[in-house]
């Protein structure tokens, strides 16, 4: 499992940018929440195996996957159904071949219907993956991105945003996916925007969402 990571402003504020790439045992690799792809990260990606899998975790990581399709037509491309794109198989459907693949779980995060996050878990390094979820963003950042990220409850910690809780519609629903997610063997965390945890992977996860568990 590797991860690119990438400098990316949100109104301002630098919440950056991280792409994962899982490779199964027969080097076919995934490639979870798309950035910008040049020649040289083609380069080290074909290096690395065969670009198999495109995933769109959530109806907002959307931006930059028509790039990598016309890199990679031979690439399946999973999204959430509710997504506005042309993708081959939408994430919910239990009788793809992503889903039949050993190499990794994912579940769809329910109570979001503007967002429809899925997140995905590697059983093999135990590596939780998620996207927009929660944040973890640390102490480098401007006074406006830090002021940013107090406002919203997320600064310097793991933690989802109060824009993120403003998105749940169905607490119960919300909450049952979290349980399902406290079932994976998870030991670290990769988010799109900030540090990956890698201490204590699975209790900083309960602890920031002990409010809906």
């Amino acid at each position: 499992i590797w991860t690119v990571s990438q400098p990316s402003n949100f109104l301002g504020v630098p919440l950056g940018l991280r792409m994962t790439i899982i490779r199964s045992d027969n080097r076919q690799l995934m490639i979870h929440s798309a950035i910008p792809v040049d020649d040289e990260t083609d380069a080290l990606i074909q290096e690395l195996g065969e670009v198999a899998y495109l995933i769109v975790p959530n109806l907002e990581h959307t931006r930059f996957i028509n790039e990598w399709r016309q890199r990679y037509p031979k690439a399946e491309l999973y999204a959430p159904s509710a997504a506005k794109l042309e993708y081959d198989f939408a994430l919910e459907e239990n009788n793809t071949p992503l889903f039949q693949n050993p190499d990794f779980d994912y579940l769809k995060i329910e109570g979001m219907p503007r967002l429809q996050e899925f997140l995905f878990f590697h059983p093999q390094s135990q590596t939780l993956i998620l996207t927009d979820l929660a944040f973890n963003l640390g102490k480098e950042m401007s006074l406006w991105g830090r002021t940013f990220l107090l406002l919203n409850g997320a600064y310097n910690r793991f933690t989802p945003t109060r824009i993120l809780r403003s998105l749940i519609k169905d607490k119960c629903a919300f909450r049952q996916s979290l349980q399902q997610v406290k079932q994976w063997d998870f030991t670290q965390i990769i988010v799109a925007h900030g540090s990956p945890v890698t201490n204590n992977a699975k209790q900083t996860f309960q602890h920031a969402f002990q409010w809906a568990l």
